[in-house]
């Protein structure tokens, strides 16, 4: 069918069923195809060179979807084109970091591989280990990545441990390797660490879940962890790991996991004590087939990049971090411009391999390449005894003292403090007399906060999963209308306008509460929804988190 159309500078097409690929309205600026059965790109798009906007999007939920794998090179020769809308469409040629990151980087990509000497793949991922504290993470890592390994006493992981080797997992099945490369991230299972941990839990990544297969009573940690991940992992594959099957054995129910998270690989067995060295086997078995669903099996790079990703990672041995010049240099070595190097950082960034925040004044002057200083740094101050002890109040004094015990951060203060406002694990109090960290606040409402629902406006988000630490990026986001530093972990109280609003968490329930009284109710309440929607929006980037907003009966 032929869609005839006025044809103007500034037309909008949208088109909700089949359409011939043969047409040619060259002047057309902005082309809407979401929610189609698109299979791929009609060629005879490629000739409408005025093109800024094009959409295959598949945003209505319900309705019929475009499945493009493939974007092909000739999207290049648009070279007006401002934005690609591919949301929900499958593709598997250009990194989903990159496609999500515009047109400009995917031009970029697609030219940068063009002009290699050849393509390689990146024969690379983290495998992060979580669970709670005590289910033999550590042990597990060590039995996985040193040969001979002994089962003995271990501490307990305290935030996050980067192991310094990687593991190399020999397989079959890749081209022109013969081994997969894991850097192994363990992840401290103490509930603290929750809402911190989030910011590591990236999409290229193989999940180890361990659960004791000895507890009776963790069904609650089994659905908080595969949820997370689920949430914040773009269906990175799980394997989840029943841990200590020497000491009793139990199940779970698989079938009903396996349906609710489509990510699950397998169900795996596994004792860290002698005579169980078949369990590790099998686990490795089942890591290798978690590795071929990974998107680093199909998509090749420019050699380019990947010369600069080996000599970073070379470096990191022997450094923290460099000079944004310096990795400029290095990338020019390897035949890529200022343009091109800011857009393979950027990839880089987003896959955690190194740190670098381009649009911050201050942070884009450095790279961090190596990811465990900063974890370690970060983690000082949420560990310290004293900031626990301060209710998780801590001065730039304090910052000074905790991290001048350790050399390696002493001349970085200011960008560590900075990362940690970036990623809303703290926020400065008004007076500057020092930051917050919310999630070492008390967990209960102050007793001198007396507040009753009488003519009260009432508004609650309900969740079919809660993430950890709501609340906490929540006092981040709105800490400048806090009321008399009224605040605890759970909750806050916020003023505007001659109008006061009580925030609370309600995490059994899965519910944020809202209670406004004062005469500008609704305003108040617009900016509150506003920074939910804008914590929403940081966590959800696959559109998963389901919600509802009401308004209860009092």
């Amino acid at each position: 069918m032929l869609i005839g159309i006025m044809v103007s500078f500034d037309v909008k097409i949208s088109i909700t069923s089949h359409i011939s690929t043969e047409f040619s309205i060259i002047h057309l600026k902005e082309l809407n195809l979401g929610n189609n059965y698109f299979s791929e790109i009609p060629q005879s798009i490629f000739s409408l060179h005025n093109l800024k906007v094009l959409s295959f999007s598949n945003l209505l939920k319900g309705k019929s979807n475009n499945t493009i794998k493939f974007i092909p090179d000739e999207i290049c020769s648009l070279e007006n084109l401002e934005n690609l809308d591919l949301y929900e469409n499958p593709i598997e040629n250009i990194p989903r970091e990159i496609v999500s990151s515009g047109v400009d980087a995917i031009k970029n990509f697609i030219r940068s591989k063009k002009e290699a000497d050849n393509e390689e793949f990146l024969y690379e991922a983290k495998m992060v280990v979580v669970g709670r504290g005590d289910v033999g993470k550590t042990v597990l890592t060590k039995k996985l990545t040193i040969p001979d390994y002994s089962l003995t006493h271990s501490e307990t992981t305290q935030g996050i441990n980067i192991l310094k080797n990687p593991f190399n997992l020999p397989m079959t099945g890749l081209q022109g390797s013969e081994s997969f490369k894991f850097n192994i991230w363990d992840f401290g299972g103490q509930e603290k660490y929750d809402t911190t941990h989030q910011l590591f839990i990236t999409s290229r990544s193989v999940y180890l879940f361990l659960t004791e297969a000895r507890d009776e009573s963790n069904y609650q940690d089994v659905f908080y962890w595969l949820n997370t991940i689920n949430l914040l992992s773009h269906d990175s594959p799980v394997i989840v790991v029943l841990s200590k099957i020497d000491e009793r054995q139990k199940k779970l129910p698989e079938s009903v996991y396996k349906n609710q998270f489509g990510n699950i690989v397998k169900f795996v067995d596994v004792s860290c004590a002698n005579r169980y060295e078949h369990t590790i086997e099998g686990l490795k078995d089942a890591i290798k087939d978690a590795v071929m669903l990974l998107p680093q099996t199909k998509i090749s790079f420019s050699n380019h990049w990947i010369e600069v990703r080996k000599e970073l990672e070379n470096l990191s041995q022997q450094k923290d971090y460099i000079d944004y010049y310096d990795y400029l240099s290095i990338c020019e070595k390897n035949k890529l411009d200022k343009e091109r190097a800011n857009f393979l950082s950027e990839f880089l960034n987003d896959l955690g391999v190194i740190i670098h925040h381009q649009n911050d004044l201050l942070l884009k002057k450095t790279v961090f390449i190596n990811t465990d200083w900063c974890v370690d740094g970060m983690y000082k101050v949420f560990d310290d005894k004293n900031v626990s002890q301060n209710n998780g109040k801590f001065s730039n004094a304090d910052l000074k003292k905790i991290w001048e015990e350790d050399k390696r951060f002493e001349s970085k203060q200011a960008e560590l403090i900075k990362l940690m406002l970036d990623y809303n694990l703290c926020f400065e109090l008004s007076d500057e007399s020092g930051f917050i960290a919310p999630d070492l606040l008390p967990p209960d409402r102050p007793e001198i906060l007396q507040w009753t629902l009488e003519s009260a406006l009432l508004f609650e988000y309900k969740y079919e999963f809660m993430p950890a630490g709501m609340l906490s990026r929540f006092i981040v986001k709105s800490h400048s209308f806090i009321k008399d530093n009224l605040f605890w972990k759970y909750g806050t109280v916020l003023t505007y306008d001659n109008t006061e609003a009580l925030v609370e968490e309600d995490y059994i329930n899965r519910k944020i509460k809202i209670s406004l009284k004062g005469e500008n109710k609704k305003g108040l309440l617009s900016a509150i929804r506003m920074f939910i929607e804008e914590i929403h929006r940081n966590l959800d980037k696959s559109k998963k988190l389901v919600f509802e907003e009401m308004i209860p009966c009092k």
